[in-house]
């Protein structure tokens, strides 16, 4: 049952991601929730377009990798009777840690884009 919590949790994450990637390509505006570090948000996005160009790629694979993750969580049950219950629960930790490192990687790159395109 905690599978599903982190499942619906990070479904969520990801589609919401998506939603804001698709939405701040269509609209040339920034989202400040998923496309600014909270340090940064009051700088000014000098080149806005080349900006949104930049972080779109990242955003749409952080919410692909979240969706995708999240199916392997609602799969857990197949997966444990298919392969044992070891495997499943090592593959789900690995995934978790993958998932966090992704969220690092995603923040990172956010920063070193802000001081690429940001006024200072």
């Amino acid at each position: 049952m905690l599978e599903m919590g982190f499942a619906l949790i990070i479904l969520f994450c990801g589609l919401y991601i998506l939603y804001a990637a698709i939405q701040m390509k269509n609209d040339r505006k920034i989202n400040t929730s998923v496309g600014r570090t909270p340090k940064n948000v009051g700088r000014k996005v000098c080149d806005v377009d080349s900006y949104i160009k930049a972080l779109y790629p990242r955003m749409i694979a952080l919410a692909l990798f979240s969706i995708g993750i999240s199916f392997w969580f609602f799969m857990s049950d197949q997966i444990e009777e298919a392969f044992g219950a070891v495997f499943d629960n090592v593959a789900e930790a690995i995934l978790v840690a993958l998932y966090l490192i992704g969220l690092v990687v995603y923040t990172n790159g956010i920063k070193k884009l802000e001081d690429r395109y940001c006024e200072r």
